[in-house]
């Protein structure tokens, strides 16, 4: 019979199960999406990290002097090691490459701007075929005046084979001749880096390296020992400079991406958790302002016979059904939501190479757990108090959910916002454990304040209702008097209404109140630490600036004191130490 009624009431109820399913839908689509894009992600660039290192046997480089590989720049080490590392038994291909500054600037005139992605100068030698560069249109380059440009740059400028483009290095600019368009692997683009590729040659003369490169690649003979040719090669590499397996850099490359994709995983998962809370408090609300309209309906059924064990499995089912509805539907709505994500991060310049969704078991559960698990805690207590209602209490609408008792949602109302506001204190004043300790107090604390009002509205919405509407009433006359009857004689409804738009004004508030604490926080450490008229930075891609740059600017007449700042990572007695390099006489000033 229960299933029955449920299967009725579903469709006597579409408009209203509707809606509950797009806020289910919505909190379970973000937090799918947030899974299968990051577990996409993280399976694509393995897979593209695999193929680009694939063929690289050993991998010469400078030694990492502190901090790690996302914080610290390793130095050029000598090229002469080259010849060096040629003539070690096993050896089949050597690969030297050197990459540095390179600004492309467009038709207008314009540096082409990032989203915070390097913009790159690199040499390639596509006959190697080691460093992962493809050819998508045109040929490689070849002499002083040729280079190949990314095809996500180029597409998204507007640069075409046979243009002309000028490049601006750290102290000089160059035109040259687009003859090719490259990616990196099946890729448009180098994940959001500008790219401008060139032969060796030409790559060590304007970006003025001498007789320094970045990195050597190095390939051995079918057969060979790999870790006896690493030993070998290591016998002969100079101080601070280290040989690893090409195994070694893809595990290397692969853990770094997964350091970036988790940042942004955590940061999807903020905003899902939020969609998931707004979405439970909207569910919780429908429920609970539904089931008081059905009042006469549950009480009939109570007068009849049915128990109120059964009242709840009734309830309980029927949401059960939209949301397992509404899961299945949000499950593969991540996909949608995960797909716009890449395409506007495509379109801001990301570069992103083609991914395939993955759907991980994992994420079918988290998904579930917030669709139906949130469902079901949010209609629970509607449940129950519908269960509870006497069916003579019920029959009077004007009595409804007021027959129960207040007293207890008084109590624990209290008691949580109490709890909540102490929590908030604590962790805006002290911060116990630091940034941590800020997260979880105070965060916790505005939650647990948050549901604390929101239990406590329904006992305080009838004399706050009476008390706003008395200068209503008296605006409007007549209208003002029964829009505050209306909203004093039914503080239960009044209560849930003014919660939903409650949770709609913190959400804009808390938004506007993070953006301005930021700036303003940060605008006053700038004020407090920095007292110079101008600062010389790039400002786009937090690329480093050329020493040459500072020279430039101690010719200019009108500047009394210019210092370069250098800051970079090391170790003291095994420990990572940050470290900065100014001009001694000039940075005080």
């Amino acid at each position: 019979m229960i299933t029955t009624l449920a299967r009725k009431s579903l469709r006597a109820r579409w408009g209203r199960n509707l809606i509950i399913g797009l806020a289910i839908l919505a909190g379970v689509a973000f937090t799918s999406g947030s899974f299968v894009l990051a577990d996409s992600m993280k399976a694509t660039f393995d897979e593209l990290v695999d193929s680009l290192v694939g063929d690289v046997d050993l991998y010469v480089r400078a030694e990492l002097t502190g901090g790690n590989e996302l914080e610290s720049e390793r130095d050029p080490i000598p090229g002469s090691i080259v010849d060096d590392i040629a003539e070690v038994p096993g050896v089949a291909v050597v690969a030297p490459g050197v990459q540095g500054f390179a600004e492309m600037i467009d038709p207008a005139g314009d540096p082409v701007q990032t989203s915070g992605a390097p913009k790159l100068a690199v040499s390639w030698e596509p006959d190697d075929g080691l460093n992962g560069v493809t050819l998508k249109e045109g040929r490689p380059p070849s002499g002083i005046e040729e280079v190949a440009i990314d095809k996500a740059t180029a597409d998204r400028v507007g640069f075409e084979v046979g243009d002309d483009i000028t490049v601006a290095f750290d102290d000089r600019r160059r035109t040259f001749e687009i003859v090719g368009l490259i990616g990196q692997g099946e890729s448009d683009g180098f994940v959001g880096a500008t790219t401008v590729a060139m032969d060796f040659d030409t790559a060590v003369e304007v970006l003025d390296r001498g007789d320094l490169v970045n990195d050597i690649s190095v390939v051995l003979e079918p057969g060979t020992d790999i870790e006896a040719a690493r030993d070998a090669v290591a016998d002969i590499l100079p101080d601070r400079t280290e040989v690893i397996t090409g195994e070694e850099l893809a595990e290397e490359v692969k853990d770094q991406i997964g350091q970036i994709i988790d940042v942004l995983r955590i940061a999807l998962l903020t905003f899902a958790v939020v969609t998931a809370f707004v979405a439970a408090f909207v569910i919780n609300n429908i429920y609970g302002i539904t089931i008081g309209q059905r009042l006469r309906e549950l009480a009939l059924l109570r007068a009849v016979g049915t128990s109120g064990s059964q009242i709840r499995r009734l309830v309980v089912m029927e949401a059960l059904v939209v949301a397992v509805l509404a899961t299945a539907i949000g499950v593969f709505g991540g996909f949608g939501v995960a797909t716009m994500i890449i395409g506007a991060f495509n379109a801001a310049g990301g570069g992103f190479p083609d991914t395939s969704l993955v759907l991980k078991p994992l994420t079918v559960v988290v998904a579930a757990v917030v669709g139906i698990g949130i469902t079901l805690l949010s209609v629970l207590i509607p449940a129950v108090r519908a269960s509870r209602i006497p069916p003579v209490a019920a029959m009077r609408p004007e009595i409804g959910f007021d027959a129960l008792r207040v007293s207890r949602r008084l109590l624990g109302g209290g008691i949580v916002t109490g709890i909540g506001v102490v929590m908030f204190l604590v962790g805006i004043f002290a911060r116990p454990g630091g940034g941590t300790g800020l997260a979880v107090f105070a965060g916790g604390g505005a939650l647990l304040t948050f549901l604390g009002v929101t239990s406590l509205s329904t006992t305080v919405a009838s004399p706050i209702s009476r008390a706003i509407g008395a200068p209503i009433q008296r605006l409007f006359g007549t209208p003002g008097r029964f829009a505050r009857d209306n909203a004093s004689r039914s503080p239960r409804r009044t209560a849930r209404t003014a919660s939903a738009l409650m949770i709609g004004v913190a959400m804009i508030a808390t938004a506007a109140v993070f953006a301005y604490s930021l700036r303003s926080t940060f605008t006053d450490i700038l004020d407090r630490s920095v007292t110079a008229d101008y600062i010389v930075w790039d400002n786009d891609s937090f690329q480093p600036v050329s020493p040459n740059v500072a020279e430039a600017l101690r010719e200019i007449p009108e500047l009394t004191a210019v210092s370069p700042l250098r800051t970079f990572s090391g170790t003291i007695d095994g420990t990572d130490r940050p470290f900065s390099g100014v001009d001694p006489v000039a940075f005080p000033q």
